[in-house]
């Protein structure tokens, strides 16, 4: 059997786990503890994704770098303790299994500092299932998303990015793709991107476009065929 990709990298929150009520909870409380106002448009689920330097540091107005810090903290201390409430979404394990038993080579490759994601990954019943876990590590010069993206093509020993699918819930998904020179399939039953207007724009670039975790199934296991003309 050949396959159109022999490796698919998957983000974790909106494309594995429903964390909103970990993380889009705990920057509601953030918000409100510290009397924050979002801009129209913006709503809590953009806070499940990227780190909170980012979000938090985008979105609002700061006096100095000694407030944002505080309500980063502030943040990652309730968020540590609802890290664990989330639930996988239905029909990630069957295609999880699915993709080891074609012989594809898996990892997580997500944002979260890697202590975390490794233990949300154990947690979750991720870790039995994928090949790998890849997490930011800033210390280690993986920073980015396509740092993240090129760590974990490192691990599984992948050379080739042309054989590598992204799969991911966001532009900042989108972006570490294109950087790393890897396909992208965007999924839209997570938060980052969505068909409502106001929201985040629609990915342009992206190899595909899936609206659940069937339709993602059937496009990942798409790609793995008897077919000869297939790449290897």
């Amino acid at each position: 059997m050949s396959c159109r990709y022999r490796t698919v990298l998957f983000d974790m929150d909106g494309t594995l786990l429903d964390s909103y009520e970990a993380i889009g909870e705990a920057a509601r409380i953030t918000i409100q503890r510290y009397g924050l106002t979002l801009p129209e448009g913006i709503p809590l689920s953009w806070f499940i994704g990227p780190p909170p330097e980012q979000t938090f540091g985008r979105w609002f107005r700061w006096e100095d770098e000694a407030r944002l810090k505080e309500v980063i903290a502030f943040y990652r201390a309730l968020y540590e303790e609802r890290m664990f409430m989330g639930r996988v979404y239905p029909g990630i394990f069957p295609l999880l299994e699915a993709l080891r038993g074609a012989g594809v080579r898996t990892s997580l490759a997500t944002m979260k500092r890697q202590p975390g994601a490794r233990e949300l990954a154990k947690r979750f019943g991720f870790a039995q299932r994928l090949d790998w876990v890849q997490g930011r590590d800033p210390a280690a010069g993986i920073a980015t998303k396509a740092d993240v993206v090129r760590a974990a093509m490192a691990q599984l020993g992948v050379e080739d990015p042309r054989q590598v699918v992204l799969v991911g819930d966001s532009n900042l998904d989108l972006t570490g793709a294109r950087e790393s020179g890897v396909d992208f399939a965007a999924v839209y039953y997570g938060f980052g991107f969505s068909h409502h207007p106001g929201r985040e724009a629609e990915p342009s670039g992206c190899t595909v476009q899936l609206d659940t975790v069937e339709e993602l199934t059937a496009f990942l296991l798409s790609a793995c065929s008897a077919s000869p003309g297939a790449p290897n």
